[in-house]
């Protein structure tokens, strides 16, 4: 759960880029979410309290740490995280949403998570929206160069996307798995 101080939360935060992987604390407002503060546009670097470098090559000298948004390949939240991501299944505004599983692959990492779309959405399309550079996934696993790992939360950077596959479609209202139709022919 995250800690209130001065009316902002504080989350502790993993964050993959290319060349380092750190782990610090990031302040948001009391109604943002970690997400919010990935895309917001009015920063172009993400601020990190009390940081620590989990692997790469990065002296660390000072208690801040500002990472460039655009460095960011993904950010798990390291405390309660997913908290506030996923709609409950019985709320009459989770009917309206579909889950839809993609499969990212993002440099040597290769993500797959849920992501919520609009009954009849193009979950791929997600992938377009420019105004917010960060996708969420829940419900996501990471595999990549010397890691492998299942979380609730995951910010992808869209940016770093290189290519992406819906696998299939969860609808919300009826927890039904609408798998792609294959065609059979016969000889």
């Amino acid at each position: 759960m995250p800690q209130v101080f001065e009316n902002k939360h504080v989350r502790a935060v993993r964050v993959f880029t290319e060349g380092a992987t750190f782990d610090g604390l990031l302040s948001l407002t009391l109604l943002g979410r970690t997400l919010d503060e990935l895309n917001a546009s009015s920063r172009i670097f993400l601020p990190l309290e009390s940081p620590a470098v989990v692997s790469g090559e990065f002296p660390l000298a000072s208690s801040q740490l500002a990472v460039n948004k655009a460095s960011i390949l993904f950010v798990l939240e390291l405390d309660d995280p997913g908290t506030g991501q996923a709609l409950p299944h019985n709320s009459p505004h989770a009917r309206r949403f579909a889950r839809s599983v993609l499969s990212l692959r993002l440099r040597g990492y290769r993500i797959d998570g849920h992501v919520q779309v609009v009954e009849r959405g193009d979950a791929l399309g997600r992938l377009n929206q420019a105004g917010h550079p960060f996708l969420a996934l829940t419900s996501a696993s990471v595999v990549g160069p010397g890691i492998e790992f299942a979380t609730p939360f995951l910010a992808v950077n869209r940016n770093h996307v290189l290519f992406g596959q819906e696998t299939f479609r969860l609808r919300a209202a009826m927890e039904e798995a609408l798998v792609p139709e294959t065609r059979h022919t016969s000889d």
